[in-house]
């Protein structure tokens, strides 16, 4: 996720992590997981994928809704 981001001139902290995976990737389906892999196969060569790439980035929302403890506080308290 952290290249992802910075690919996507989104630099963020170690700390942060998407919304989604909140629960641990054991918690994460089957599907999730192989949209992993495939922006991970994407990302092992970024110039040639970036068509794809900004693609995820556009069409993707759980892929840069972020969290860290600090707003999961938030989450737990007022969205939840």
């Amino acid at each position: 996720m952290m290249d992802f981001h910075a690919l996507m001139n989104n630099e963020i902290f170690y700390s942060y992590q998407p919304l989604y995976m909140r629960g641990g990737i054991q918690t994460l389906s089957e599907s999730e997981l192989s949209e992993l892999d495939y922006l991970a196969e994407l990302l092992a060569e970024p110039d040639k994928n970036i068509e794809q790439i900004e693609y995820m980035w556009n069409s993707n929302e759980k892929l840069f809704v972020l969290t860290n403890n600090t707003h999961n506080i938030y989450y737990d308290v007022f969205i939840k």
